[in-house]
């Protein structure tokens, strides 16, 4: 046929070839950042090391309410101190200056 074999088109009232549709998203593509968490489970301080400066980090119950949210100064080498938690299983979100970010799931004991 010559013509794209995928897409959204539209066929005109007048008749004619079909018109290709732009397709447009609304999401985001967010690229995910290398980071190792230490130690893991943890009791009291947890290490958080990666390649890139590191801008935030967010510690999420396993509920998705915040229990932690710290900004950093942009290093690759940041320590939290977790003494005050719970015991349980936690999401640590970390996300760089380029707001990439990667997730990883602790234990506090």
């Amino acid at each position: 046929s010559g013509g794209a074999g995928f897409g959204l088109f539209v066929a005109l009232p007048s008749g004619g070839e079909m018109i290709a549709l732009p397709i447009t998203t609304a999401v985001q593509e967010i690229g995910m950042l290398d980071v190792n968490i230490f130690p893991n489970p943890v009791a009291e301080v947890m290490v958080i090391q990666s390649e890139n400066e590191i801008q935030n980090v967010r510690i999420l119950d396993m509920f998705g309410k915040v229990v932690l949210n710290e900004k950093t100064t942009g290093t690759t080498e940041y320590k939290v101190d977790l003494y005050d938690l719970e015991t349980g299983q936690y999401i640590v979100e970390v996300r760089d200056t380029d707001n990439k970010f990667g997730v990883h799931r602790i234990i506090k004991f």
